[in-house]
């Protein structure tokens, strides 16, 4: 029998492809970054919202990195062999796939990405609270090239490309990597790639490393979460806004159907570096200091037509704004894959940037009022630096602050500025019975003693 034609041309990527090409889109440490995700993402899968936020005191993840391997572990519950199955271990996310509620996770490539981006000898061990306990190990250039030979109807036979990872059930606590009490997931990725290798040498990408981690995941920190790196313990940094009676930021939250949007726009420290919008989704930061017309700014790439907002300058470098996306379903926020972009063509993001714009024009119509270096050290120096989830449940939407002394002609919201220098053991007394160590403490408490004493409360 003649056998038929071909009647068509494959379609199906290559592994080449995912290994070589797809892990060049993401940096480095945003790939590391997107395992810690994973591990948050697991942790919050087991956990419920208390007060619009997670308790993360009893989770702890640990990484450990030098040139010849690189180790995340963590306690946050691991996933389960069907998850495994349908998705972890997947290239890309399946259709009727649940995601945890406020995950990251989205799009069914991080992880994979993510080892494929270090090395080349790959180790991951699960273990829930379910029972299931297994291991997949890869060697990334034997998996390459592994195919499986299948047969027509016609007895023909050819091979296929197996996307498929093999796993092993362990059975036995001398074969896990994973403490005796510890559910959790532990990665070890060895014959790191010599860019990989490269970066692990050196002193200052660590240090950038923890910085970004800081940055990027504060909110989780604030929240309890334990993250050691080479057994550093990580602290928050989160974008702090000048704040007093006088300074306080532009704030609204509008409902996209599912999605909750907080739009908060102030001022800081003067620092062109730290100036700009921080966008977050699900708490997690995506855009940080942005100061392009993605997000509202003129000149930068040209994503969206005339905002009427002026091309940045250091003379508003104390302008933050931050956004926060939330949403059960990760689904439905506007970011990209690679979790450090956000899609400027999203229907939801179009919206929310024009309030971004309004929010903008706001603060820089005051800030652009201040031509005086003083004027903005006598801010700095009379308002607090607090962390936006401190102060957002009491924000209005106006924006407050002081007009320049020299524009103003009401005393009552101009500040002025009054520096002197005293006896020194004089000093460290008041220090002791106020119990502060800060000249700045001293000055407002002995000033505001003055006042009342002389019942100046009312000095027109």
């Amino acid at each position: 029998m003649e056998s038929k034609k071909q009647t068509f041309f494959k379609g199906e990527p290559t592994k080449d492809f995912f290994i070589d090409f797809l892990t060049k889109d993401i940096a480095l440490d945003k790939a590391i970054i997107d395992l810690v995700d994973n591990s948050i993402d697991a942790a919050k899968s087991q956990k419920s919202l208390t007060e619009s936020h997670y308790d993360f005191s009893d989770n702890k993840i640990e990484l450990f990195i030098n040139e010849d391997e690189f180790i995340i572990s963590d306690n946050c519950g691991g996933f389960s062999l069907d998850v495994a199955k349908d998705y972890a271990l997947r290239i890309g996310r399946p259709d009727g796939i649940d995601f945890a509620k406020n995950s990251i996770g989205r799009f069914g490539v991080g992880m994979k990405r993510a080892v494929f981006k270090l090395g080349k000898q790959i180790y991951i061990e699960s273990k829930c609270h379910n029972g299931d306990h297994f291991k997949v190990e890869i060697d990334v250039d034997k998996w390459k090239n592994k195919t499986i030979e299948v047969s027509t109807t016609e007895n023909e036979k050819f091979e296929i490309i197996d996307w498929n990872f093999d796993f092993e059930l362990i059975e036995k606590q001398s074969e896990s990597r994973l403490d005796k009490n510890t559910f959790g997931t532990f990665i070890s990725v060895k014959h790191l790639r010599e860019e990989v290798k490269e970066e692990f040498r050196s002193n200052v990408s660590i240090k950038k490393l923890i910085v970004d981690l800081e940055t990027t995941l504060a909110y989780s920190l604030e929240n309890g979460l334990k993250i050691f790196l080479n057994k550093i313990s990580l602290q928050p940094r989160p974008i702090l806004l000048l704040y007093s009676d006088l300074v306080k930021p532009y704030a609204i939250n509008r409902k996209f159907g599912d999605i909750s949007v907080d739009i908060i726009a102030g001022v800081g420290e003067p620092s062109p570096d730290d100036a700009g919008w921080y966008i977050y989704c699900n708490d997690r930061m995506m855009i940080s200091a942005n100061k392009e017309n993605l997000t509202g700014w003129q000149g930068g790439k040209n994503y969206f037509s005339d905002t009427g907002v002026q091309k940045y300058h250091n003379k508003v470098a104390m302008f933050r704004g931050l956004v926060f996306f939330n949403a059960e379903d990760s689904k439905l926020l506007p970011m990209t894959t690679t979790k450090i972009g956000i899609d400027s063509d999203s229907k939801l993001y179009k919206s929310v940037r024009e309030l971004m714009i309004e929010a903008m024009k706001i603060v820089l119509s005051k800030l652009n009022e201040i031509d005086s270096h003083d004027d903005r050290k006598n801010i700095v120096d009379n308002t607090e630096k607090k962390d936006v989830k401190d102060i957002l449940s009491n924000l209005t939407q106006n924006f407050y602050f002081p007009n320049p002394e020299t524009n103003s002609t009401d005393s009552s919201i101009s500040m002025k500025r009054i520096s002197y220098q005293v006896d020194g053991k004089l000093f460290e007394n008041v220090a002791e019975f106020l119990n502060t160590k800060t000249g700045k403490t001293i000055g407002i408490e002995t000033f505001n003693y003055f006042v009342k004493m002389n019942d100046l409360d009312e000095i027109n």
